[in-house]
């Protein structure tokens, strides 16, 4: 799990009205995301109420920042495909056309637990063993994965679960393209 303040200047956990101005900037706080639930983890942020009981609105407003720009990542910018094929311990999505990726995002059923070890993502133009370029290796799942790589253009994205403990299961599974995209 991962901890934070959002004072980046001291690390203390309650409401400070003399350090209101020395909070952390948006586009770090993403970056903790990716590096903490985006990674299966868990997120804790240290906002507090003020001396009045209500949340600052300069946190209110970086949460709501945080949870559009999270929205529009994951799910306005994802590549349509057009379906997703299990293969033994393979999974391949398949892009509806040619296209720029730089996120899949993993998705592992929690039901009787999280059974992935390591896996490795590639990208190919078809299905067949030897044309599968390696782009990313991960090591487990979970509740969710947001894998994320350089752009790179691709038909078809193949995840290959390469250890596991148990029966893997994932539930959800996507690719986005959010480099080109940005608000």
């Amino acid at each position: 799990d991962c901890c934070i303040t959002r004072n980046r200047v001291e690390n203390f956990w309650f409401y400070n009205e003399t350090h209101k101005d020395c909070l952390r900037p948006p586009e770090e706080m993403l970056g903790l995301y990716y590096h903490s639930i985006g990674k299966g983890a868990n997120l804790l942020i240290n906002i507090g109420p003020d001396r009045r009981g209500l949340l600052p609105e300069s946190n209110l407003k970086l949460l709501s920042y945080m949870m559009n720009e999270m929205n529009r990542r994951l799910t306005e910018c994802r590549v349509p495909s057009s379906e997703v094929i299990k293969d033994d311990e393979k999974y391949f999505i398949r892009l509806d056309k040619y296209s720029l990726v730089d996120h899949v995002v993993l998705e592992e059923d929690m039901t009787d637990g999280a059974h992935i070890e390591s896996f490795d993502i590639c990208v190919s133009e078809t299905t067949q063993e030897f044309v599968h370029v390696p782009i990313y290796r991960g090591y487990t799942v979970g509740h969710k994965m947001i894998c994320t790589f350089p752009p790179i253009r691709a038909k078809n994205i193949v995840v290959k679960v390469t250890e596991k403990d148990g029966e893997e299961n994932i539930k959800n599974i996507y690719a986005c393209y959010v480099t080109g995209k940005e608000q």
